[in-house]
């Protein structure tokens, strides 16, 4: 058998940060004005809100009672963890998790949110 390559074997490609330095990503921060960061933080707060809406709807007609305001702050919890840990739905296990939890039907409130996220994507299949 061949000598052993863990840990001796350098990368191909050292990331861009690596070879360009950190100026390029430091002249996009730069180029952002406050307008376009206004502007995408209220577009991003309206999706959540309706997103959040959405779920209440789904929530209700599943028998299971669920306020916009936590609906909101579940949410955003939601996305985030969707977005920094692996495979995407982490976030959204959470939330029907924890949802059923508060109202003491873990299987009602992980099915709102398939539910809730499976109204979503046909919606936007037919955008």
């Amino acid at each position: 058998m061949g000598a052993s390559l863990c840990g001796s074997q350098r990368p191909r490609s050292p990331p861009s940060i690596w070879r360009l330095g950190a100026g390029p990503f430091l002249d996009g921060v730069r180029a952002v004005d406050g307008r376009a960061l206004l502007a995408a933080a209220a577009i991003g707060l309206v999706t959540t809100v309706c997103c959040a809406w959405r779920w209440t709807i789904v929530a209700r007609g599943l028998g299971v009672d669920l306020s916009l305001p936590a609906a909101v702050a579940a949410y955003y919890r939601s996305v985030f963890l969707n977005l920094t840990l692996p495979g995407g739905v982490v976030g959204d296990v959470h939330r029907g998790v924890s949802h059923g939890r508060d109202v003491r039907d873990v299987g009602r409130g992980l099915r709102a949110v398939v539910w809730e996220r499976a109204a979503g994507t046909v919606r936007a299949g037919r955008c």
